[in-house]
């Protein structure tokens, strides 16, 4: 039978001093000594929705001169649908800078657990 604990930091405790041992924590929870593995529990619904999105700055340089494009981030959300990171998958590097300073402060709406997601972002260039 497997061993059952009260709270989150006694599952920490117990894994991180037995050898081979598992446990699950709430997706919320905050533990150290031990390797956490997020599991996404999705409902099947599709990607999490963006409750609060910052346009990017188009830099005026760019823009000038019809530079533009199409950049690709994959953007770490937390539980609480708070950004915790956002990665340049693709796209012109400058373009990529304004688009993650944009979606850091983007807002999702809260999920079970941390998750990713890849999101595309169009400058659209006009000269």
């Amino acid at each position: 039978m497997p061993k059952s604990l009260a709270i989150d930091d006694e599952v920490a405790a117990y894994v991180a001093k037995t050898k081979g041992a598992i446990g699950y924590v709430s997706a919320t929870a905050t533990v150290e000594g031990v390797k956490i593995i997020s599991l996404d529990q999705s409902d099947g619904k599709g990607a999490r929705a963006v409750i609060s999105r910052v346009e990017p700055a188009y830099p005026d340089l760019l823009h000038k001169n019809g530079i533009g494009g199409t950049v690709r981030v994959r953007v770490t959300i937390g539980a609480n649908g708070v950004v915790e990171g956002v990665e340049l998958l693709g796209g012109n590097p400058i373009l990529g800078d304004a688009a993650m300073a944009a979606v850091k402060n983007w807002v999702f709406a809260e999920g079970r657990s941390r998750t990713t997601t890849e999101v595309s972002i169009p400058f659209a260039a006009s000269r």
